[in-house]
C-alpha cells in the first residue's frame, strides 16, 4: 500500500485559496510565488511565468531567478536575511529517473528539519525550530512512476510512493530512501501516524517543478516528529504505528 494523497485539483484548498491560485495579475513582468497556509499562491498562472520571478518560502527566504514558459531556467537561493546562499540547480522531477543533484540540499529544509532514528520506524523527520500551522514543512520529490507500475509491485517496493496526479506517483526507491544516497528533499522521511500533525499538498517548486510537499496542520514544536497519515485503515493489516 502506498502513501496516498488527493490529486492537485483537490489539493485540500478552500474556494478562496483556489481563487487566489487561479487569479492572474502581472506587475512590471515580476511575479511572485508564495507558499502559505496549505496551498500554493501565485500572482499569475504558473505556466505563464516569464522573466524575473521570485519564489518565497514561509520564513522569508527565497529563490530569485529567470523563468521561461512556466519553468525556472536559472536562479539563486537567498536566506531569510536576504543573503545569497548558493546557485539554483534546476533538477525537474523525471519519469523513472532520480534527480541529478542527489545531495543538493534545500536551504529551507536544512534550517527547519533534521532526520534521526525512530525506534521501530527507522528514520523520521523532526522540526529543528517551531513550524506554525499551515507552514511548509518539507518538499517531496524523487522520480515519477506510472500508477500501473505501482499497482503491480509488491507492497514493500511502494513504501516511499505517493500519488502526485491521476497518472503518476512520486517515488523514492531503494537505495535512495537512505539519507546517505539522497537528501535533496526530505518529505519521504515523514512517518505515518493516525494522529498526524501534517498532510501532503501538491506544490510547484522552482528546482523540481510539480511535486508534493508536507504542510503542518497544527503548530509543531522544536524537537517534535513530523508525521502524516498514509491513508492506512486502523482495521487493516499494516504497520503497528
Amino acid at each position: 500500500m502506498n502513501k496516498t494523497t488527493p490529486s492537485p485539483d483537490q489539493n485540500h484548498q478552500t474556494p478562496e485559496e483556489q481563487k487566489d491560485f487561479q487569479n492572474i495579475e502581472k506587475k512590471e513582468n515580476v511575479q511572485s510565488i508564495l507558499m502559505e497556509i496549505a496551498a500554493l499562491k501565485v500572482d499569475g498562472n504558473k505556466n505563464e511565468l516569464h522573466g524575473k520571478v521570485t519564489f518565497f518560502y514561509p520564513d522569508g527566504s527565497k529563490i530569485e531567478g529567470i523563468a521561461e514558459e512556466g519553468d525556472f531556467i536559472s536562479g539563486a537561493y537567498y536566506d531569510h536575511k536576504g543573503k545569497k546562499i548558493k546557485k539554483l540547480k534546476v533538477d525537474f522531477v523525471k519519469r523513472e529517473e532520480m534527480p541529478d543533484f542527489k545531495h543538493d540540499k534545500d536551504p529551507y529544509e536544512k534550517r527547519f528539519l533534521k532526520v534521526k532514528e525512530v525506534e521501530g520506524k527507522g528514520q523520521g523527520l523532526f522540526a529543528k525550530r517551531l513550524i506554525k500551522q499551515g507552514q511548509l514543512c518539507s518538499l517531496y520529490s524523487g522520480t515519477l512512476i506510472p500508477h500501473y507500475k505501482v499497482d503491480r509491485r509488491r507492497w514493500e517496493f511502494n513504501s516511499n510512493t505517493i500519488e502526485a496526479d491521476p497518472n503518476f506517483s512520486i517515488d523514492v526507491p531503494s537505495p535512495y530512501h537512505k539519507l546517505e544516497e539522497y537528501s535533496a528533499s526530505l518529505g519521504h522521511k515523514a512517518n505515518h501516524s493516525f494522529e498526524p500533525n501534517s498532510k501532503y499538498v501538491f506544490l510547484f517548486h522552482p528546482k523540481f517543478g510539480d511535486i508534493m510537499s508536507v504542510v503542518a496542520t497544527k503548530d509543531i514544536e522544536s524537537g517534535e516528529e513530523i508525521t502524516v497519515n498514509y491513508g492506512y485503515s486502523k482495521h487493516a493489516r499494516g504497520p503497528k504505528w
